[in-house]
């Protein structure tokens, strides 16, 4: 899932004055409690970062992250943003 555009700072009034890529944040949740058989606590997969009411947090990224998290490959357009403001007009 990615983000674009209006999830950036607002600048002069305008979310389109600057053009970002975004994804959702993400966490690990530790147990508190409950032990896996070595003792640690527990651990979930990957979910959603969410705040206090229940809105997912975004982080900012670039293509190089993207392309790095992809193992190397290219997937559609890496580098979107970077695309994007090199366009004139």
């Amino acid at each position: 899932m990615r983000a674009y555009n209006g999830f950036g700072p607002q600048v002069a009034g305008e979310y389109l004055k600057y053009v970002h890529e975004f994804e959702p944040a993400t966490t690990v949740l530790v147990s508190s409690k409950r032990k896996g058989p070595k003792g640690q606590p527990m651990q979930s997969p990957q979910v959603l970062d969410v705040d206090a009411s229940g809105r997912a947090k975004w982080v900012q990224i670039d293509g190089a992250e993207r392309i790095r998290r992809q193992g190397g490959r290219k997937f559609g357009d890496p580098d979107y943003v970077a695309h994007v403001l090199s366009r004139s007009g």
